[in-house]
């Protein structure tokens, strides 16, 4: 019920008394704080090194705004009301020494000068930037079915927005001082955010002078890193850096309570990102933007829809940071589900069906609250592998840290990394040894999650591997593409498989991987690769030497376990060796990686296909030369394409295989085959043709399957499950006697036979209208593109809730 229906309730004690000033604005009434404050700006008014000004930072001169996300910034003088002023010759060695920030950024950070202001009118007259801020989260956690918020939601307002100074106690008194009643309105909620700030300001105060050790007013990079903790942040040295560099405003690399003050709104500004962090923010906020208005989410440029929260934070942080960003979706998402139940009940026929957009500034926000999840999560691991309590890691317990974590990393690559997160967290110059302190160890664990544990050497690397097989120059690799790098790398998989893999780490589900996701996808295929290795190698070696060795006489034995015999045999054949000296399991590696490499070569002259099954095209090849010279005339190798599934119809076709026959011929040769000879095809250009034949059929089927994904309206992740269900059904009802060049149907009679054993009894009218549409899709038969459209339907007319009524 409406207050103002309800004549029982108290009524709203009166404002808090507002003075009138000579201009008629209204002011609050003095308190201890105000009182310090004007203390404050009196003296500053008089002693200040700056003259009773303060001068525009170097981040806001001469520097474009911020896109559609520029925010007003007053220029206000703290001390009389007049624009800043600046010595010259202070500006010009700041300039000297001030690094630029990107100009897109430059109006986006708060005006030192905006925030003097502030200083001096109290808590009262938020900035523009924090006004917004405010109001998003008061829309974000009001109640859905009326304009107020509860008083039980104060205090995850405060945490949202970044405040760390939060009294469940205090936050209720001071609700309670300004309404008996249990909500507050939107202006009450604005008076409270400012009492709130009063109270945190009076917080710093105090906290400031107590890490103030000296007493002389000032704190230096080591002193502001553990204020900043004590306030609840997780500053980083790289993150302190700048900000000195930002708000350090007489350049003496210390910090007063001014201009702590000031460091303060910065990183409520920048929410504690670094100005390189929010230009990459704003990035891949504009790119987020721009796939939404693809899919016609958004009509509003400058807004995000709320559903993309997790592909941002996902785009920022990278393919590990699925789980937490999912948390956080869920978490923005919750208040649209509440408004739509409410909506359904029509308690609320106005209110909107999900969540509201997310301005830029919302986007940081929900960002920053990604990375204390994760700095959590970093102190949660740093403190379990710290086992003396000495506030660092050594090198073994690194070693425990990646082991757990599932990475296989060799000895010089953690080397590698761990200093790569010394320099980053500044103290390789301090100390010689390499343990890791708590900030070094979040930037170990930043890169491993960057680079999912490869070195940069190996990262340039798959990088080139990367642009090497984006043939389109999309900047995503598609299944096609996967599947052209497994052939290289000598797998031999089919397409199904491939789409398996791919949708294993396509996070976003978009059908393709993005250059993080492929970095994703060599990780998970080398732990493959070295699951294999260490199974072997804890079979074979000697659990008697420390550490672990494989005896010389066996390491022959364990590399033909690794890796197929008929490879080795034909990598001994031609000259290479295998060690014949005990191997600990980094040397063990490393040879059967040298192996690999080579094998790599026979399978490119296989063309990918594996021994199985070049075994079985060469018997075709051999059935279709009939002179037994070993090379068929093109004539004739048209009748042997078409034999295996590849018709070359039109007379285009036919012109059009003669380049191809030139191409496969030019393949074999690079492919280390013998006897090439142009034109004509041989058993090894053939199996070059093949591939590329199967290859262009191999993309059709895969256009055809997406365009039919979309229809459907499943993600890639789905698909993938389909394939699943669709390959055990096929193995089951029809058997697996599939070749590489086969496509798999499953009859009528199988689909009845996958429904009966997922429990569905299908009978009369069901039966016949399942049996109509799978006449519609396909009579003879449904391919797995088929089989999605079919599950489609049984979705949208709830069939097995149909059948179900029938048992």
């Amino acid at each position: 019920m409406a207050r103002a229906q309800s004549q029982q309730l108290p009524q709203r004690p009166p404002a808090e008394p507002r003075a009138q000033t000579s201009d008629g604005a209204r002011e609050r009434s003095p308190s201890p704080h105000t009182e310090w404050q004007g203390r404050i700006l009196d003296e500053l008014a008089v002693n200040s090194r700056r003259g009773g000004g303060l001068p525009v930072p170097h981040y806001k001169r001469e520097l474009e705004p911020f896109s559609s996300h520029t925010f007003d910034a007053s220029s206000t003088d703290c001390s009389d009301g007049k624009a800043p002023q600046e010595d010259s010759m202070a500006l010009e060695s700041k300039k000297s020494n001030a690094r630029e920030a990107p100009s897109s950024l430059g109006t986006w950070l708060p005006d030192v000068s905006e925030v003097i202001s502030r200083l001096r009118a109290g808590a009262e007259g938020f900035s523009s930037t924090e006004m917004e801020r405010i109001q998003s989260a008061f829309q974000r956690f009001k109640d859905p079915d009326n304009p107020e918020i509860h008083k039980d939601e104060l205090p995850k307002v405060l945490m949202h927005l970044g405040y760390t100074q939060i009294s469940e106690d205090h936050v209720k008194e001071l609700a309670d001082s300004i309404t008996k009643f249990p909500n507050l309105e939107k202006g009450e909620f604005i008076y409270f955010m400012e009492k709130h700030v009063e109270y945190e300001f009076d917080a710093f105060k105090e906290i400031f002078e107590r890490f103030d050790e000296d007493g002389n007013g000032t704190l230096d990079a080591d002193e502001l890193c553990v204020f900043l903790s004590s306030l609840g942040f997780t500053p980083l040295r790289s993150i302190i850096r700048e900000s000195l560099d930002l708000v350090d405003l007489d350049g003496n690399g210390v910090l007063d309570f001014e201009e702590t003050v000031i460091l303060m709104h910065v990183y409520r500004h920048s929410e504690g990102f670094t100005i390189d962090e929010l230009q990459e923010l704003t990035t891949v906020f504009m790119e987020q933007q721009s796939a939404a208005q693809t899919n016609a989410k958004s009509t509003d440029e400058r807004l995000l829809p709320a559903d993309r929260l997790y592909h941002l934070l996902l785009q920022f942080f990278g393919p590990r940071a699925a789980d937490f960003s999912q948390d956080l979706q869920q978490e923005l998402s919750s208040a649209g589900r509440r408004r739509s139940v409410m909506a359904a009940q029509g308690a609320a026929a106005q209110v909107a069906s999900g969540p509201a957009a997310l301005t830029f500034q919302e986007a940081v926000l929900w960002a920053r609250r990604f990375r204390e999840k994760m700095f959590m999560n970093y102190r949660e691991v740093f403190n379990k592998y710290d086992d003396d309590n000495s506030n660092s890691i050594d090198m073994c317990e690194v070693r425990n840290v990646i082991k757990d974590l599932g990475f296989t990393i060799p000895q010089k690559t953690v080397d590698e990394l761990v200093y790569e997160a010394r320099v980053r967290g500044d103290i390789v110059n301090r100390t010689e040894d390499t343990n890791l302190d708590y900030d070094s160890f979040v930037h170990f664990m930043q890169i491993l999650n960057e680079n999912d544990g490869f070195n940069a050497e190996e990262i340039t690397r798959i990088q080139k591997t990367f642009h090497k097989f984006d043939l389109d120059g999309s900047g995503d690799i598609s299944s096609i593409e996967l599947a052209d790098m497994l052939r290289e790398l000598g797998q031999c998989s089919r397409m199904e498989e491939v789409r398996s893999l791919l949708s294993a780490v396509d996070i976003n589900g978009n059908g393709v991987l993005d250059m993080r996701e492929f970095i994703r996808f060599m990780r998970l295929f080398r732990e493959k690769q070295l699951a294999r290795v260490k199974m072997v190698f804890t079979k074979q070696a000697d659990p008697q030497m420390d550490p672990a060795v494989i005896p010389a006489a066996q390491v022959e034995e364990a590399v033909h376990a690794v890796l197929s015999e008929e490879a080795v045999e034909i990598a001994l054949a031609d000259g290479q060796s295998i060690a014949k000296e005990p191997l600990e399991f980094e040397d063990f590696v490393r040879i059967t990686d040298e192996l690999r490499e080579y094998c790599v070569l026979t399978s490119k002259k296989f063309a990918g296909y594996s021994q199985m099954e070049v075994d079985g095209l060469r018997q075709v090849f051999d059935g279709f030369d009939l002179k037994k010279t070993g090379l068929l005339r093109q004539t004739e190798a048209t009748e042997l394409l078409k034999s295996l599934g590849i018709e070359v119809r039109s007379v285009e076709e036919r012109l059009l295989l003669s380049d191809q026959i030139a191409r496969a011929c030019d393949a074999a040769r690079e492919a280390g085959a013998q006897e090439v000879v142009d034109q004509h095809v041989n058993f090894w250009v053939f199996l070059q043709l093949f591939r590329s034949m199967r290859r262009k059929q191999d993309e059709e089927n895969e256009r055809r399957l997406m365009t039919v994904s979309e229809e459907a309206k499943f993600s890639s992740q789905e698909v993938s499950q389909f394939q699943e269900v669709f390959d055990h059904a096929f193995v089951s009802f029809v058997g697996d006697q599939v070749t590489s060049s086969d496509q798999k149907l499953i009859p009528r009679t199988g689909i009845y036979k996958l429904l009966r054993s997922m429990g569905l009894r299908v009978e009369g009218r069901d039966r016949q209208a399942l049996d109509e549409e799978i006449t519609n899709l396909n009579k003879d038969g449904l391919d797995f593109p088929n089989f999605l459209l079919l599950m489609r339907w049984m979705v949208d007319v709830d069939f097995g809730q149909i059948s179900s009524r029938n048992l």
